[in-house]
């Protein structure tokens, strides 16, 4: 045992039940469900230290992966003060160091060189343009960033050049694959792979090689892989390749899906059991399709704490369903099931925008029977409608819908003119419904009226049928076929296009007529496995746009009495009064009524195997398909699936957060649907509530900021113990003014990467060049810089060299000194620079960075520091920075500084890699690496936070379509990511965690102004002691407020609106930066829009009642209300 190692009972001491369980699990599929601050990190570096000490494994049988170099380095430090040193060969590192170094011991067998170089994002692009140029296409930045998101995209998938030029079925698809094509044959060409191609590589080494994937496997004994949750298809793929052979596979990750709540489940046998009794392997009563019912067994049980909004159904039978909003249950308005209601409801046409509208269930005067919203639907072309409320009589449903359209500016035109008796009327002209369409952005405004009632834009309550290419659907239909005694499910496509059909075929679909005496063709399969067409969707969706529908058919087979026995899938938020559901029975039941209730008690769901349905309470309700979800998160999800023996360990005592911070962590991220469950606790204090300010705009928000620093400041806290944390880059601007302003020290971590800065990249390319001759980007990038007289014309005319005689840019310039083709002053300057090349190359192979030419000896280990002292001085570089960049020179010089620091680190480190070790980790870094406790205040975004912590956060930029980003509007997926994001950011904060948003802030010059984030809603009231400085009646009255209504015990009916946005009136009141946090008071200044600055002389009552006497310079004393 080394020196200074703790002992084996030292090593297990500090660990809690679970923690140590986890740490001396065996052997086997394990994997560990690590909350926030929960100890995964210790988790793992003592399982590693457990299986070296107890010499289970030896350290070169032992891979851990994490996400960043930083995590890494920090598991390494651990790991060798548990054992007093770590010793040679256990492999701690990221995917992509750890593919990197297999492409580098055995990439040859694909056909790279030993010193390949890896392309960053710049180097990508700097190609990318230049293939797309070469195939006679635009070669604009933003064209290539889109191919190359594309490529990525590709490559993440696991899909060669070959496969997707073999998958093409369109003129743009085949484009792409040449794009995708030339931008490899680039790469390989260069000697040079990229990011994506390191993890890509080293599968496709695998794949064409056994025997090398076999010799990973067999050494990789015991493998740890940390953040599972964040890991791709690609990553999935690799940890299941390395894994295969002894299947020690210890994933650690937070999944952050729970349903039905306290319920009674009926099972096979006909007796009810409540649903926290029922077991793994019982059998339910499920239906098999069209009304049979029939035992099938539990493969899983679900079960967590969730504290939160419940949806509380109830049926005109009498039956009581309590289930969280996301919980799917089948539902839908049908005809001859329940009683007349009118709706109000909201429709979408594509191209057109949204419009309001009512209708009834019951339409009169039809031969055939229809609903009657889904008949204007139908009449007037939609794409979409959600019924918004339901309501007795016609004219309730006319008020409602005036009401919406006052209060979100939404149409109630029709989309197209109305046909009828008048011809002059506004509802009958084409031009003017258009002229009042294009006067409002329906868009944003029903995002947030659906939101508003708890709706979502991917569940629609009515997809009118395909009519053409425009618009094609999928229907995949659970219990769908009833062949035979097993169930299965189906799903189909129709269309009526030449087009569509081929595309299909060309995919190995097998298509046919939809009827003999027509030219509409359709598409149609059964399978026992409901994952699988979802799969096939996904083949299907690389041929079209498509929607996709989920019906379940399980009910009783009475055309007499509903005219389809299918009902669609629907979140519990969705329900509406009047909609049918399938009964105990299989027959059917209607919803009387939905309410919202507060739920803070156990919830469980139960997955049944092959019919995925089973009777809660005397409704048949659906259970959970976690293969839904796409391949980042559902690996998590899955590792049951994938691995049946498995163990899982739950770590849900947190050791970084306060237990106020945890609950309201816990109490938002209780909102994702798409959990497995754990509820983290803590034996620290409870701490301080967490503090909201809401400021008027942007800058005021970044001067609260600033104010707050100040606060924490003067109560001990140092100015390295803070982090601000925004959603995107952009937000950091003003954070960074002010503080600048008032020269608080402080770093920005995510903005413009290190090692993607100018003078950075300039000095790696010599480096990358003096390593691999033929990497053309970097040879192109430094011959002339600094400037020596080689222009664009002789680079042009390099590289015309380079592509006539086929070979690199490195040969062209041989060929065209040894030819003399160029002129004198050109040649001259490329000779120069040959002669350079060769003199660093000499100084690099005779300090043994690089290997040696033909026996040229080398001589002893000087490190890169010398190396890039040598490349820095002989050419002259910070005199070139000098001159060209006199207004930030020193920053330029400072960056340069840190990349020697960054050197002399690895040379201290006595690494063995030579100068390849030092560009490959430069290759490798992420901004995050660099955070070090710098004596500033840490900017960054809640992306880079993670696996960071700090006593102090700041929060900021909470409001719809900033937190939650605006791209997650559309997307439920996108949406519970966001919500993962901010659960991250908010358990960052040991201690004090401060949140803060504006009522608008600026976009393109104007501003702006968007609803507080729905996730501020989530978090309980007494949590947060909230401060305001924002427009009157934004917050309160009409206005919104996370909290309004949540005061008292039982409150029902759902939550109130999210937000509205706000004029700016003239009685608003916002602070002057520099003063007091807490509230107005007598000498304050203060700023009106309308009166200008002033200073508070009385303040009279509190609450909404709250007054303030100001003395204005210009208007004199007046008495407003506080805002």
């Amino acid at each position: 045992m080394n020196v200074g190692a703790v002992t084996m009972n030292d090593l297990l001491a500090d660990l809690n039940d679970r923690q140590r369980e986890a740490v001396r699990f065996p052997s086997g599929p394990l994997l560990i469900l690590a909350g926030a601050g929960s100890g995964k990190t210790r988790v793992i570096t003592h399982r590693l230290a457990h299986l070296i000490r107890e010499r289970i494994a030896t350290p070169r049988e032992i891979v851990a992966v994490t996400f960043t170099n930083k995590a890494a380095g920090e598991m390494k430090e651990r790991v060798a003060h548990l054992l007093g040193g770590l010793e040679a060969g256990a492999w701690v590192g990221t995917f992509h160091a750890l593919c990197l170094r297999i492409l580098r011991r055995d990439g040859a067998m694909l056909g790279y060189s030993p010193g390949f170089v890896v392309y960053d994002t710049a180097d990508q692009l700097a190609l990318l343009r230049a293939c797309l140029k070469e195939l006679g296409m635009d070669g604009a930045a933003e064209t290539a960033r889109s191919m190359l998101h594309r490529i990525s995209s590709a490559k993440n998938l696991l899909q060669t050049v070959e496969q997707v030029a073999q998958q093409a079925s369109s003129p743009a698809g085949e484009l792409f694959a040449r794009i995708y094509r030339a931008y490899q044959e680039g790469l390989k060409k260069n000697s040079a792979v990229d990011f994506d191609d390191l993890i890509f590589q080293a599968l496709l080494l695998f794949e064409s090689f056994p025997g090398v994937a076999e010799r990973y496997a067999s050494a990789s004994r015991f493998l740890l892989v940390d953040e599972y949750q964040d890991t791709n298809h690609a990553q999935f793929e690799l940890v299941k390749s390395l894994g295969r052979r002894h299947r020690n596979i210890c994933v650690v990750g937070d999944e952050d899906q729970c349903l039905t709540a306290g319920t009674l489940v009926t099972m096979a046998d006909g007796s009810r059991k409540s649903i926290e009794q029922v077991r793994k392997g019982d059998l339910v009563l499920s239906c098999y399709g069209s009304g049979d019912l029939r035992p099938a067994p539990v493969s899983e049980i679900f079960r967590k704490k969730r504290r939160g909004e419940a949806v509380l159904l109830l049926t005109e039978k009498g039956h009581r369903l309590v289930s969280t909003p996301e919980h799917t249950h089948f539902a839908g308005y049908r005809l001859g099931i329940a009683r007349q209601r009118y709706l109000t409801y909201l429709m979408f046409k594509e191209g057109v925008g949204y419009r309001l509208g009512t209708s009834c269930v019951y339409t009169k005067g039809f031969v055939k029977p229809v609903v009657g919203a889904f008949l204007r639907a139908r009449q007037e072309h939609a794409d979409a409608l959600w019924v918004l409320s339901t309501h007795s009589s016609e004219n309730e449903a006319r008020a409602e819908e005036s009401i919406l359209s006052l209060r979100y500016q939404i149409p109630t035109l029709p989309f197209v003119p109305r046909k009828g008796r008048s011809r002059n009327g506004l509802v009958h002209d084409a031009s003017y419904i258009k002229r009042v369409f294009g006067s409002f952005d329906t868009a944003h405004t029903a995002a947030r009226l659906l939101a508003d009632h708890c709706l979502s834009l991917d569940h629609p309550h009515h997809l009118p049928r395909s009519r053409d290419s425009r618009r094609r659907n999928v229907v995949v239909t659970l219990c769908g076929d009833r062949r035979g005694a097993r169930s299965l499910h189906r799903i189909s496509i129709i269309g009526n296009d030449l087009k569509g059909r081929r595309r299909l075929e060309s995919l190995g679909f097998s298509v046919r007529p939809a009827r003999s005496d027509s030219r509409s063709w359709r598409f149609e399969t059964a399978s026992k496995s409901f994952g699988t067409l979802l799969q096939t969707v996904d083949r299907i969706r690389e041929a079209f746009d498509l929607r996709l529908i989920l019906n379940a058919r399980l009910g009783k087979n009475d055309g007499a009495l509903i005219e389809s026995n299918s009902l669609p899938f629907l979140p519990a938020s969705g329900l509406r009064p009047g909609m049918a559901l399938f009964d105990a029975n299989a027959g059917y039941d209607s919803v009387e009524s939905v309410e919202w209730v507060h739920l803070e008690e156990d919830v469980f769901d139960l997955n049944v195997e092959g019919t995925h349905n089973f009777v809660a309470n005397g409704i048949v309700t659906h259970n959970s398909i976690f293969s839904w979800r796409g391949a980042d998160i559902s690996n998590i999800l899955d590792f049951k699936a994938h691995y049946p023996d498995a163990t899982i360990i739950k770590l849900e005592q947190n050791y970084r957060s306060t237990r106020t911070i945890l609950s309201a962590a816990d109490a938002v991220i209780a909102h994702n649907r798409s959990r497995i469950g754990k509820t983290l606790w803590t034996d620290n204090p409870t701490g301080e509530p967490l503090e909201l300010t809401i400021a008027q705009d942007d800058r005021a928000e970044a001067e609260q900021v600033l104010r707050l620093v100040r606060s924490m400041t003067s109560r001990g806290r140092r100015l390295e113990e803070i982090a601000v944390l925004y959603r995107t880059n952009y937000q950091s601007r003003l954070f960074e003014e002010v503080f600048l302003r008032e020269r608080i020290p402080h770093q920005v971590v995510g903005s413009v990467r290190f090692y993607e800065r100018k003078e950075i990249k300039d000095v790696v390319a010599y480096l990358r060049v003096l390593m691999n001759a033929d990497d053309d980007l970097s040879l192109g990038r430094i011959l002339n810089v600094p400037p020596r007289g080689i222009g664009k014309g002789t680079l042009d005319a390099l590289f015309e060299i380079a592509r006539a005689e086929e070979v690199s840019l490195n040969r062209a310039i041989e060929l065209a000194v040894g030819r003399r083709e160029l002129p004198a002053r050109a040649d001259n300057a490329l000779r120069d620079f040959m002669t350079l090349l060769d003199e660093l190359r000499s100084a690099a192979a005779g300090s043994a960075l690089i290997p040696a030419s033909s026996g040229a000896p080398s001589g002893p280990r000087s490190g890169v520091t010398a190396l890039l002292a040598t490349i820095t001085n002989r050419i002259g570089y910070t005199a070139h920075l000098e001159k060209a960049y006199p207004g930030d020179y020193e920053a330029r010089l400072q960056n340069l500084d840190a990349l020697v620091s960054a050197a002399a680190e690895y040379d201290e480190e006595g690494a063995t890699e030579g100068l390849q070790g030092f560009v490959d980790r430069s290759s490798l870094r992420s901004d995050t690496d660099d955070v070090q406790a710098s004596g500033g205040v840490t900017l960054l975004t809640a992306h880079s936070v993670k696996g960071l912590e700090f006593p102090v956060v700041i929060v900021t930029g909470l409001e719809e379509n900033v937190f939650p980003h605006i791209r997650s509007s559309d997307s439920q997926a996108e949406l519970e990511e966001e919500r993962r994001l901010f659960y991250v950011a908010m358990t960052r904060a040991r201690e004090r965690l401060f949140l803060t948003a504006a009522a608008s802030r600026r976009s393109f010059g104007d501003f702006v102004e968007n609803p507080p984030s729905r996730f501020l809603e989530e978090i309980p009231s007494e949590l947060v002691l909230e401060k305001v400085a924002v427009p009157a009646g934004y917050l309160s009255g009409a206005g919104y407020n996370p909290w309004r209504d949540r005061a008292g015990a039982g409150r029902t009916g759902r939550p109130g609106p999210r937000g509205r946005q706000v004029a700016r009136g003239a009685e608003s009141i916002h602070y002057d930066p520099g003063e007091d946090e807490d509230g107005y008071a007598v000498g304050m200044k203060v700023t009106h829009p309308m009166f200008g600055k002033g200073t508070i002389a009385a303040v009279e009552g509190s609450g909404p009642s709250l007054k303030l006497t100001i003395r204005f310079a210009g208007a004199g004393t007046i008495t407003c209300a506080a805002g």
